[in-house]
């Protein structure tokens, strides 16, 4: 049976939106947002490329660059990460720097939803300081046909198609491997799209994410999904 954890006598819930980059996380991780998860007090700014806002904690993107620059990687390496590297001092060594991170950002929330296309790769680094502080952690893994997120990569970053489905290979393959034994939903990009709500429900209930947004939370969660936010 899943180990259930409590803070403050309340039971929580911090749901994992995983998903390679430019494949529609910001439109889910919004949406849940805006159903009442807490997303993190500081949040990445919107830019020209995405106005809606990326809805990733600015703390924890941070950390997670530093993390991957330890390893000797960045956010677009396409090289497995090295074996063991959960355990390396210089990574452990940033274990308190996240438990305080997800301390400041997420507070008493009874729900929060995290978002990092990172958190594909670095998923197991974080699972420990989301005990910590209480959480019941449950996962969606968001799909998008390889070759549209080939053509939006080249489109804002100039990359070859080879590199991009490469690195989309690399994020979903740790992703699904690092979410096993977790409650987790997996929908498509395209999904959300067509049926906003139905899919925000969907994700809900396979990932035992219990939130129950007010029927003006749903209106601003289904609002919030376009479908020209698809690039």
């Amino acid at each position: 049976r899943r180990r259930v954890r409590y803070h403050n006598g309340m039971q929580r819930y911090l749901l994992v939106v995983l998903g390679m980059h430019r494949s529609g996380t910001s439109a889910l991780t919004g949406a849940v947002a805006k159903s009442g998860a807490n997303p993190g007090l500081q949040l990445m700014p919107a830019t020209a490329d995405n106005a809606e806002g990326y809805w990733e904690c600015a703390p924890v993107v941070r950390l997670n660059d530093e993390l991957l620059t330890r390893l000797g990687m960045r956010w677009d390496s396409v090289a497995p990460l090295p074996a063991g590297w959960t355990a390396l001092p210089a990574v452990e060594a940033l274990h308190d720097q996240a438990t305080k991170i997800v301390a400041s950002q997420f507070g008493d929330s009874r729900f929060a939803v995290v978002k990092d296309p990172r958190l594909c790769r670095l998923l197991p680094f974080w699972r420990e300081p989301f005990a910590a502080a209480g959480f019941t952690l449950s996962c969606v893994l968001m799909l998008r046909r390889p070759m549209e997120v080939a053509a939006s990569l080249a489109r804002r970053d100039q990359f070859a198609p080879e590199k991009s489905l490469a690195l989309w290979y690399a994020h979903l393959v740790d992703a699904e491997r690092d979410s096993r034994g977790v409650p987790r939903a997996t929908i498509a990009y395209d999904a959300l799209l067509a049926d906003a709500a139905g899919t925000l429900a969907r994700v809900g209930e396979e990932a035992s994410f219990p939130l129950k947004p007010s029927a003006a939370q749903k209106k601003a969660a289904t609002d919030l999904v376009q479908p020209d936010l698809k690039r």
